[in-house]
């Protein structure tokens, strides 16, 4: 009897030490300090007006007195709950022992793609989003481990502004010189306020180039607001021969305004590259 039961003792003993240990395991597992990552800054990158980069900058936090291995970053964007892009970025090495290290995560969006993705949106929108990233890490003794982080946000689908020449008032207007003020009128067709920098044109009359020229007089448009600007111009009309002598001493004629308009927006620099053609009068 005490031999066939020496075997169940020691087994009922050794599956409680077992149970015990395991037990103790993960308790140690469950208290020892973890790698850990937050977004320590978000920001557009060259933004354009078909697209621009989202760079998060994620800091990494590595609590071992070992290396720690970076592995696979996955990372999704979404807006009102559609997603619009999505990605994976490269290991990016290791984050030395107690200690930490930012890496940044770029993400490119086409700004044609979000606007099929997302409802509601259109050119010159401000787009909240939300991003969720998983980063994965190669702890010791405990292997790979899924560190999850999120962040919300807005970024622009930026719209050319319009841009229109209502008038030329001629101060001075001879073979040898002439001597004018343009109005240009800008509208901010942008749900984000936009500050001109400097505005490049040039200008035909009645498909007869005038004049090329460059404006840098600093000027705020708000979110939907119009402003007119007034842009002084002089040239040689014999330059440019009797046609284009005969066409600015009319009343008025069709135009095509073309150049580039730089403007700083809270989100960042932008360059608006314009083309406009209509009907102006001569006053």
């Amino acid at each position: 009897m005490t031999i066939t039961r020496l075997p169940t003792t020691a087994a009922l003993v050794l599956l409680s030490l077992l149970a015990g240990g395991c037990q103790s395991l993960t308790s140690i597992l469950n208290t020892a300090p973890k790698p850990s990552v937050r977004i320590a800054d978000a920001r557009l990158t060259n933004l354009a007006l078909d697209s621009a980069t989202l760079a998060f900058d994620l800091e990494v936090a590595n609590p071992y007195s070992v290396p720690l291995p970076l592995m696979n970053l996955e990372y999704s964007l979404a807006s009102g709950g559609s997603p619009f892009l999505s990605g994976k970025a490269e290991s990016q090495g290791t984050v030395p022992p107690k200690s930490s290290k930012v890496i940044t995560v770029p993400a490119k969006m086409v700004f044609a793609r979000v606007l099929e993705s997302v409802k509601g949106i259109r050119p010159g929108s401000v787009v909240p989003y939300e991003v969720a990233m998983t980063l994965s890490v190669d702890a010791p003794a405990v292997g790979t481990l899924s560190l999850p982080i999120s962040k919300k946000g807005q970024f622009p689908v930026p719209t050319v502004p319009s841009i229109e020449l209502t008038e030329i008032h001629w101060q001075s207007l001879s073979f040898d010189r002439a001597v004018a003020v343009m109005k240009v009128k800008v509208g901010n067709r942008n749900e984000f306020p936009v500050d001109l920098s400097m505005l490049s044109l040039s200008l035909a009359l009645a498909d007869t180039p005038i004049l090329s020229t460059a404006v840098d007089k600093p000027a705020s448009f708000l979110a939907g607001q119009d402003n007119t600007l007034e842009i002084p111009i002089s040239f040689a009309p014999r330059d440019l021969g009797l046609a284009a002598f005969q066409i600015i001493r009319g009343a008025g004629s069709g135009y095509k305004l073309s150049g580039l308009l730089k403007a700083n927006t809270a989100f960042g620099a932008i360059d608006f590259p314009y083309e406009q053609t209509g009907q102006t009068r001569f006053r």
